[in-house]
């Protein structure tokens, strides 16, 4: 269903912009490198997790379309 597939493309956006939001409130910057990782969850849904590229620590996640 493609309205149903641009409607899920709204709230990854809406996800992603959270993320970076969070990552500028805890101090990283434009020069700051991460790694993004999308896992499916069984039943649907999407959790995004993302780490500091040059330490490899988790900063945060989001879980999308439970």
């Amino acid at each position: 269903d493609p309205e149903m597939s641009r409607g899920l493309g709204d709230v990854y956006k809406r996800q992603e912009l959270s993320i970076l939001r969070e990552l500028l409130e805890k101090g990283y910057n434009a020069s700051s490198s991460f790694n993004f990782v999308k896992t499916n969850i069984p039943y649907g849904g999407t959790q995004i997790s993302v780490y500091d590229a040059a330490t490899g620590q988790f900063v945060t996640s989001r879980t999308v379309g439970e």
